[in-house]
């Protein structure tokens, strides 16, 4: 969705695909082959923390040197409101992601509920 905003090149553009492109499914492609039905609903709970984190990295960043990479995260440039919103619509997105992949676990690994067997 952003692509559009940012067109980086050389070096810039290798770490940029790398991150957004190929750690992604790097990691789709590891969670598929990987045992499944060990994940519990409470595990998606954990998504929440690499956004926050990186919000508090952000907003210190930005303090410290005045650039924001995100327009969405920037304070001087969003009122409270709609900084609020951006950060919670991040945060929601990422546990989304969560609860649907914990909900796939839970059918590839034929859990549907049933708590595991120690």
């Amino acid at each position: 969705m952003l692509r559009a905003i940012w067109q980086p090149t050389g070096w810039q553009a290798v770490a940029d695909h790398a991150l957004h492109d190929v750690t992604p499914v790097l990691f789709f492609l590891t969670w598929l082959v990987w045992d499944h039905g060990g994940l519990k609903w409470r595990d998606a709970l954990w998504a929440v923390v690499p956004p926050l984190a990186y919000c508090g990295y952000a907003f210190a960043r930005g303090a410290a040197d005045g650039w924001y990479a995100y327009w969405f995260l920037n304070p001087e440039a969003l009122n409270l409101t709609q900084l609020t919103a951006s950060i919670v619509l991040l945060t929601a997105a990422f546990l989304i992601i969560a609860v649907t992949l914990v909900s796939i676990d839970r059918l590839l690994g034929g859990r549907r509920g049933v708590a595991r067997a120690a």
